[in-house]
């Protein structure tokens, strides 16, 4: 099913645009190569936070290096910046302040009425209740879409707190719920009853996918590759240096911010690359050059919920991935090594150094296209249909320009 053209999407953002690549993005810009006119809202800056991220560049410079433009943004994809607030978005000491000045900003920029037919996608609950609700909104349709368990947003109880109350808000005024994992689907079939929900996993984009072939065969002993935020909260920084002195003989890449600590404690192996950001566009590079991609998280409530967008990005190459056994990676045996603790990792590892296995790597990528950002617009689509069924295209297929081939 396809949405008659072109339809108006609000995005109430998590992040930044210039911020690492977020499943926000690529919905946004999928939408926008679609046909539809996107207006992507970006989490009001804060003061505090501009202070703090002066400071985290000052005294620990890799853990920053995460900030860039995307290129190619289509001009059906407009990018707001809100006024900044006094302080932290999520712990706010001036909340009334905060909403007064985004809302200012707001009916300037949206003049009133102009979002009566929009759809709305709310991709960070604290926007409800602390800064918009329905009535001022006044949208057609609104999306509630839930990327990883809410402990990730919240770095205290005091703002855990804060998003409980705030989806406890979205539950009274919302349509539609999209979710990523399968291991979501009970939680929110409580937290959310009689609210239509459907399961919307991350994906990888056709100008990713194209871009990450192998190169060959690589020489041995071979090439280990982690890409993503080294954050302690969801990786075992303890298996990472394991995997290090493990595989002396191999090249251990981590690809993306990584904490000072980390450089302090890691930058004495010769084997470990750390490569610090890379933009988007070149990890297919990185990508074609690894012999195993990893996935090293931790055991907790965070994981166990993750649908992680690098399995998507790893599987476009073909390459090997072992990852850490959580409940949502079971759904995904198929293509990835699952390890249940520190020993089998490092055996599966071995394993995957070894591998020569050509409908392995054929299936990956088959797993990969058949995982795309077209195919889950297709079913956003859907579900935006069921609750607004005169939004329905008569005929026709989808005709997205980012199409896998």
């Amino acid at each position: 099913m396809t949405l008659k053209r072109p339809q108006h999407f609000v995005f109430l953002g998590l992040t930044t645009f210039d911020s690492l690549p977020q499943r926000e993005h690529a919905l946004a810009r999928q939408l926008a190569n679609d046909g539809h006119n996107v207006d992507f809202i970006e989490i009001p800056p804060s003061s505090a936070g501009r202070i703090r991220t002066f400071l985290d560049r000052l005294f620990s410079p890799v853990s920053m290096q995460n900030g860039f433009s995307y290129n190619g943004i289509p001009e059906n994809l407009r990018i707001h910046t809100p006024p900044m607030v006094p302080t932290a978005v999520r712990n706010s000491l001036t909340p009334a302040l905060d909403r007064w000045l985004f809302r200012k900003w707001f009916k300037r920029t949206f003049p009133r009425d102009s979002l009566a037919d929009a759809i709305v996608m709310v991709m960070f609950p604290m926007w409800w209740k602390w800064y918009v609700d329905k009535s001022f909104l006044g949208a057609r349709c609104i999306i509630y879409d839930i990327a990883d368990a809410l402990d990730i947003q919240g770095t205290s109880r005091k703002v855990l707190h804060k998003l409980e109350i705030a989806e406890a808000g979205l539950k009274d005024e919302v349509d539609v719920i999209t979710y990523s994992a399968y291991e979501m689907r009970a939680e929110i079939e409580e937290k959310f009853p009689g609210i239509h929900s459907v399961r919307l996993p991350n994906a990888v984009s056709a100008s990713f996918f194209n871009g990450a072939k192998r190169n060959g065969n690589h020489p041995r002993p071979g090439h280990i590759g982690f890409i993503g935020m080294m954050n302690s909260r969801w990786v075992d920084t303890e298996l990472i240096e394991q995997i290090i002195r493990k595989f002396p003989e191999c090249t251990v890449s981590l690809i993306g911010p990584v904490e000072s600590r980390f450089v302090r404690r890691y930058k004495k192996y010769r084997n470990l690359k750390l490569h610090g950001f890379v933009h988007h566009e070149a990890l297919p590079h990185y990508l074609s050059r690894m012999d195993v991609a990893i996935i090293p998280f931790q055991r907790n409530n965070i994981t166990r919920v993750v649908n992680p967008l690098k399995v998507y990005e790893y599987c476009t190459a073909g390459v090997p991935v072992v990852a850490s056994w959580t409940e949502e990676l079971e759904h995904m045996r198929d293509v990835v090594y699952l390890a249940h603790d520190e020993e089998q990792f490092l055996e599966k590892i071995d394993v995957a150094l070894r591998e020569e296995n050509l409908a392995l790597r054929q299936k990956r990528r088959a797993y990969a296209e058949k995982n795309s950002w077209t195919a889950r617009i297709r079913t956003l689509y859907n579900a935006i249909g069921d609750v607004c069924p005169d939004l329905r295209a008569k005929t026709g297929p989808s005709q997205s320009s980012d199409s896998i081939g």
